[in-house]
């Protein structure tokens, strides 16, 4: 019982905030990486209510890994149990799921929620003109290391391109 109550403690917390009251934060204000993390817990929690042969829970779990990070080791796992278990086939499409992060951060006005679908995006695929606008949104936020530290990530780098004509 105690593998259940982990993942969805955790989860009332980003739903709830830590006070008890709604702050209207979700698992989509979260970084990639927690994301990833998170995804990880409720693979368990899905794997557990199976273990425990409570199906309905088990393919919400795992339905919830994929929405909470799709392209991840958890949601391919998570797939591939939803179509072992319950011949549930859900696809992922690189290129829709990064088409949808771009959309999702373009028709919110919340900073923190366009900065989280912008790197998750950027998950998915480098993309130079995602990459200048989270780290535009990164300064907006007065976090200029992390401005910085995107643009400067990765071979032909943002901030770098003028100067090495070697990429």
């Amino acid at each position: 019982m105690r593998i259940f109550a982990i993942p969805l403690f955790i989860f009332g917390l980003f739903i709830f905030g830590f006070s008890g009251e709604s702050s209207g934060k979700s698992y989509k204000d979260l970084s990639p990486e927690k994301r990833k993390a998170f995804a990880a817990d409720w693979l368990e929690t899905g794997k557990a209510y199976y273990k425990s042969a409570k199906m309905n829970n088990a393919k919400s779990s795992f339905k919830n890994v994929i929405e909470i990070y799709p392209m991840g080791q958890s949601a391919e796992e998570a797939r591939k149990l939803l179509k072992a278990y319950f011949k549930l086939d859900i696809s992922y499409n690189p290129e829709k799921s990064f088409s949808d992060y771009v959309k999702s951060a373009e028709n919110t006005a919340d900073k923190s929620l366009r900065l989280s679908n912008y790197l998750m995006a950027l998950e998915i695929k480098k993309d130079p003109a995602i990459i200048k606008k989270a780290a535009q949104l990164y300064l907006e936020m007065g976090k200029k290391e992390k401005s910085d530290e995107l643009l400067n990530s990765g071979p032909g780098s943002i901030t770098n391109t003028s100067t090495n004509t070697n990429q």
